[in-house]
């Protein structure tokens, strides 16, 4: 299952409404269903939606570069290097490993922390020597707003 943004809005045709991806990233997220086919959707409206948008837009970007599989496989990296995470048996290896943390239900305050701390990994082990200013630009423009 793939998890992504959309903003509702009205479409081409009078009266119609529909739901389109305000970014890049969740265009090609979206792109994986067939045109003009249906599809099952679950949706919330959270109350940090920036915050996440900026958040994934991170690792979307890094795996762009070629740094990441895919955004999935970077926020897993990104999240426990940045302490987001928590040590959990798994029973098919027999070991503990560390899982990242759901970012659902996370404050408004936390999430600021968790961009923080992830934005100085960023800076510091994958893209040492980018400008903190240039890179928070980057993430900025491409999902088209602020995340505070």
């Amino acid at each position: 299952m793939k998890e992504t943004t959309v903003v509702k809005r009205p479409a081409l045709y009078k009266g119609e409404i529909g739901l389109f991806p305000p970014s890049q990233m969740a265009a090609e997220d979206l792109a994986v269903a067939p045109m003009n086919s249906e599809v099952m959707i679950g949706f919330r409206s959270e109350r940090n939606i920036q915050q996440l948008n900026f958040l994934w837009a991170i690792p979307w970007e890094l795996a762009h570069a070629g740094r990441y599989l895919d955004k999935y496989e970077g926020m897993k990296d990104l999240c426990i290097r940045a302490a987001h995470s928590k040590l959990m048996w798994d029973t098919n290896t027999k070991q503990f490993e560390l899982r990242r943390k759901s970012l659902r239900n996370l404050s408004y305050e936390t999430m600021t922390s968790l961009i923080a701390k992830v934005v100085s990994v960023v800076l510091t082990d994958i893209l040492p020597g980018m400008p903190r200013n240039q890179f928070i630009a980057r993430i900025e423009e491409m999902i088209g707003e602020p995340h505070d």
